[in-house]
């Protein structure tokens, strides 16, 4: 059921810790406020604050609509001038709760239980239950979904214009730098000049996509970007061997980062498959993907549904025969349903491609939202219109 009255008080985050189609360090502008760049989580000194970090959302339970908040970090009793007889934590401006009735060795950790997610953003205090002026606290901390974005670059889509203005994100967004956790920027803000000042900006539709679905469940979303450029299914395995490139540890970092390591994300979409045209059969295709989801299931504390999308026209711009192609393609489109959790995806053969002949045109992009929201909702796991 469609839950909107709330929705002003949502947004979305995302988490990128790879840099998609272009790589290096570059500078990025200034979101304007109230996010600021940079700063510590903690308020004050005596207390430091690893979980929640800024803008962190906690997956609900999507029967209750419920989830718990991780409260985990460190204290210097010599810089409070009192030891905590006890952690207490709230949420909002809730009734505070010991979350940890002994801490000890300068560390305590303990849980905030059956937090209800239609409460949007909120902010998260800790303090010393004996000393009530010791205290830290971490703002925009959510209940909701968290949502996994995996593949390789047409994964992550960048495209020249910015698509979020284009698509109608909302305000509301925003996005970590992928370079620096502690810089962040309203999604609407394109990636100016990166690497290089005459290349020109660069917006994601994923932003767009996630408000979509916002909109109908009224919680918030984590959208953590764990696609890597040029990644064949090989990297996309534990224990990955040269010459195929690592794409297996930044995603399950990624993922455990941006949980909290509660490691039980509510959807993965699943776009790649077009550096292995050429390189890979039909059947050794999808035998390396259900090697890389059993592999992605066994690290994770559930099992997490994956939405799989079918690659586009990539050998009309020279990357590979139709035949080529098409095995790769057969094999993305007999995967969903060969495991419960596995869904179909868009079909993007027909969809325009940039000058690359590689990755969609910016003219792809209203079209590619619409068929990822159409496959969302038709996986049941989250509606999306």
């Amino acid at each position: 059921m469609s839950r909107t009255a709330r929705v002003p008080r949502i947004s979305l985050l995302v988490v990128s810790v790879v840099p998609a189609l272009l790589g290096g360090a570059c500078p990025r502008p200034n979101p304007p406020p109230p996010y600021p760049c940079s700063g510590p989580y903690s308020t004050q000194a005596p207390i430091f604050l690893e979980l929640p970090a800024v803008r962190m959302v906690f997956q609900r339970d999507p029967l209750t609509d419920l989830g718990s908040i991780v409260i985990k970090g460190t204290y210097d009793a010599i810089l409070a001038g009192v030891a905590p007889s006890a952690i207490e934590a709230r949420w909002g401006n809730d009734v505070w709760t010991v979350v940890d009735p002994a801490p000890e060795g300068g560390a305590f950790e303990g849980v905030l239980e059956g937090q209800d997610a239609q409460r949007g953003r909120q902010t998260v205090q800790v303090r010393f239950a004996n000393a009530p002026g010791v205290a830290a606290s971490v703002a925009d901390v959510g209940i909701g979904d968290q949502m996994v974005v995996a593949g390789q670059s047409n994964a992550v889509l960048l495209f020249a214009t910015l698509t979020q203005s284009l698509l109608g994100a909302s305000k509301y967004s925003f996005q970590v730098d992928p370079l620096d956790p502690n810089r962040v920027h309203w999604a609407s803000d394109p990636l100016h000049g990166c690497p290089l000042p005459l290349l020109p900006s660069f917006g994601s539709m994923y932003p767009a996509l996630m408000d979509r679905i916002i909109a109908e469940t009224g919680v918030p979303i984590l959208f953590i970007a764990g696609a890597t450029a040029n990644m064949g299914i090989g990297g996309l395995q534990p224990g990955v061997q040269p010459p195929d490139p690592d794409g297996w540890t930044p995603l399950i970092r990624s993922v455990e980062d941006a949980t909290g390591q509660e490691r039980c994300p509510r959807l993965m979409l699943f776009f790649q498959g077009e550096s292995d045209v050429g390189w890979r059969t039909t059947e050794e295709y999808t035998d390396l993907f259900l090697s890389f989801d059993a592999a992605f299931q066994a690290e994770m504390s559930c099992t997490v549904p994956i939405v799989i999308g079918v690659i586009g026209s990539i050998e009309l711009g020279g990357h590979g025969t139709y035949q080529e192609a098409r095995e790769i393609r057969r094999a993305l489109r007999r995967l969903p349903g060969t495991r419960p959790h596995l869904f179909a995806g868009p079909e993007t053969v027909d969809l325009p491609l940039s000058v690359d002949g590689l990755h969609f045109s910016d003219a792809a992009a209203p079209e590619l939202l619409e068929r990822w929201c159409a496959a969302i909702n038709a996986s049941g796991v989250l509606p999306c219109h």
